[in-house]
């Protein structure tokens, strides 16, 4: 197949999504790299768990201009995000739907992915923005805390899920691996700060929705999958700091660097105080 002069239905941060034929559509990949095959077994261990997200096609990658690509089931709706911003009265009901697809996500068995932990020691390596001591603490932190073989996303967030056919349908398994729930609860928690730091866009009525929607999802999640505050705290560390290797483009990464050094030291922060459920 040959995609020149074909236009996209959808484009995200590293993938372009394109029609294939009908009923399917091919993701692209803009370089190589090894996640893009960590997604088809990802996205293959949900599908089969019975979760709802696009059936994968094939075993292995497909070679298109010289892109990787996956080729998935199509399923056609409005993201999370946009529908809550449709719908801004829904928004405390959605966020509790959110936590609800993670608690059945997390619920699922994970045999056969790879282990999140040293992708996360590796990542607090390559951090941006934090000091040798800084980065041994935080390892000795993910030293200290419990395995698992959980299924996690670790990107589930509104722009993620899909409105389709009455059902939110998640999307983009890239980093999906085993491990600790909490790992992945604790990154979608992360994600959650963009919202709430407005990179969302929106008026003050918009943010205060969107305070609605992540405090609803972050309660709901608890009351599905009980969460031990402390460390839930540890695991938030971690994954801000890893987010300063995973997400290169983060806008003030500094706020992550207090955060972390915040917790490290026992004190207070607002971004766990603000959130209700923590």
């Amino acid at each position: 197949m040959n995609m020149d002069g074909a236009q996209p239905i959808s484009s995200g941060a590293t993938a372009d999504v394109y029609a294939y034929d009908e009923g399917r559509v091919v993701k692209l990949f803009r370089e190589r790299a090894e996640h893009n095959t960590n997604e088809i077994r990802a996205a293959r261990v949900a599908a089969d768990a019975g979760l709802p997200t696009p059936r994968v096609w094939g075993d292995a990658l497909v070679d298109i201009d010289g892109r990787d690509g996956i080729t998935f089931d199509r399923v056609d709706g409005v993201t999370m995000h946009q529908y809550v911003v449709d719908r801004p009265d829904e928004a405390e009901a959605t966020g509790c739907e959110l936590g609800e697809l993670q608690a059945r996500v997390h619920a699922c068995e994970a045999d056969g992915l790879h282990d999140v932990r040293p992708v996360l020691a590796w990542s607090i390596e390559g951090a941006q923005h934090l000091d040798a001591d800084t980065k041994v603490a935080v390892a000795e932190v993910l030293e200290s805390l419990p395995d698992g073989t959980a299924l996690c996303h670790n990107d589930l967030h509104p722009m993620n899920v899909l409105r389709s056919d009455d059902r939110w349908v998640a999307i983009d398994w890239a980093a999906g691996m085993r491990g600790n729930r909490l790992a992945g609860h604790a990154r979608s928690w992360l994600l959650s700060r963009y919202w709430l730091g407005g990179v969302a866009g929106g008026d003050a009525d918009t943010l205060s929705g969107w305070g609605r929607f992540w405090r609803a999802y972050s309660q709901r999640y608890t009351e599905l999958m009980p969460t031990p505050v402390e460390e839930l705290r540890q695991w938030q560390t971690v994954i801000a700091a890893v987010s300063l290797a995973w997400d290169r483009t983060v806008p003030h990464p500094e706020k992550r660097v207090e955060f972390i050094a915040a917790s490290l030291e026992g004190r207070p922060h607002l971004w766990v105080d603000d959130m209700g459920a923590e």
